[in-house]
């Protein structure tokens, strides 16, 4: 399958692949991804303004290849694997309906870490919280 590339207005040194890959045109190779602490492919950039900042891989593909009309804040992966940074495993969804989601897909019996308990207990917070504010 081949992919396709686009750049995007702050990051013209960049070409974001659809398959997730990130090439840079000045030293014509495609760059090294380093995981987040969330498991998340992240890649440190240069901006067009010259500041340097890391970025979460997903976010940049689907920014240069998904529609976004709603105006949505959260790019959700579709089979749930953060790794899988292919633009047709993208979506954008509200923060709510991400935290939905995700405790839907993950149940806490299967969960074996502490690590991943403490994780869906703060989702679970969060989204007792969000409910709180969007009724006032």
């Amino acid at each position: 399958m081949s992919t396709t590339f686009k750049t995007l207005p702050y990051l013209s040194r960049y070409q974001i692949h659809s398959d997730g890959s990130i090439y840079s045109i000045r030293y014509e190779k495609f760059l090294k991804q380093f995981k987040s602490t969330g498991g998340y492919p992240r890649i440190r950039l240069r901006l067009d303004s010259g500041d340097y900042k890391t970025l979460k891989v997903h976010r940049l593909v689907a920014e240069a290849f998904l529609e976004n009309e709603n105006n949505l804040p959260d790019v959700d992966h579709i089979n749930c694997n953060v790794k899988d940074n292919r633009v047709e495993n993208l979506q954008w969804l509200s923060h709510h309906a991400n935290c939905n989601k995700l405790l839907r897909h993950y149940n806490l019996n299967q969960w074996s870490t502490e690590e991943q308990k403490e994780k869906y207990y703060k989702l679970k917070d969060q989204q007792k919280l969000f409910k709180k504010q969007t009724k006032n």
